[in-house]
């Protein structure tokens, strides 16, 4: 029976929010995440003041904040198959991606590509590989095994070898000075 109460949920919550959330807004591609949802209802005082239960629609079951944290949120509902019900508000890049009451097909998936293309880049920029250089002038070696982790990961991501050798070497000498 502990295993329903809220503290035993604790630690699982917690390892959702620093860990998987963390990493999931870090990882180097786009990811579709599809979710169950359950019905919400409210209860509205009548006019004679008697409470009555409303519908108020579907709700993803998920963290509170994991739709924040989407790009897209949506929804598809069995009356209007393939149609999205946007949740939260689509970015004006996204609009003419997803089309409003166009059910999602093939051609959706074309936009969606070209729409990731146009957003990604084969390197890192100059001043982004200068950031992330400056992050690894940390005092520690597990900070700097950390800061190293994010952005080797995102230039190998992107394939970027000359970033990768830049974030090599400025770990090799910070690891190095570290250790004296």
């Amino acid at each position: 029976m502990d295993a329903l109460t809220a503290p035993s949920w604790k630690d699982a919550k917690l390892r959702h929010k620093t860990k998987f959330m963390s990493y999931l807004i870090r990882y180097p591609a786009l990811l579709i995440v599809c979710l169950r949802a359950e019905p919400k209802v409210k209860f509205v005082k009548d006019g004679n003041g008697k409470m009555q239960i409303v519908d108020a629609g579907y709700v993803p079951i998920c963290e509170k904040m994991f739709m924040y944290e989407m790009l897209v949120g949506c929804m598809m509902t069995a009356d209007n198959a393939g149609v999205p019900q946007h949740i939260k508000r689509l970015e004006a890049d996204l609009e003419p991606v997803f089309i409003a009451d166009k059910q999602i097909d093939e051609d959706t998936g074309k936009r969606l590509a070209e729409w990731a293309a146009d957003r990604s880049t084969t390197e890192i920029s100059e001043s982004e590989l200068e950031h992330m250089c400056g992050t690894m002038g940390v005092g520690t070696l597990p900070a700097l095994e950390s800061a190293f982790g994010y952005a080797y990961t995102r230039a190998k991501g992107l394939h970027d070898d000359k970033a990768m050798k830049k974030l090599k070497a400025v770990y090799d000498g910070r690891k190095e000075a570290l250790r004296k």
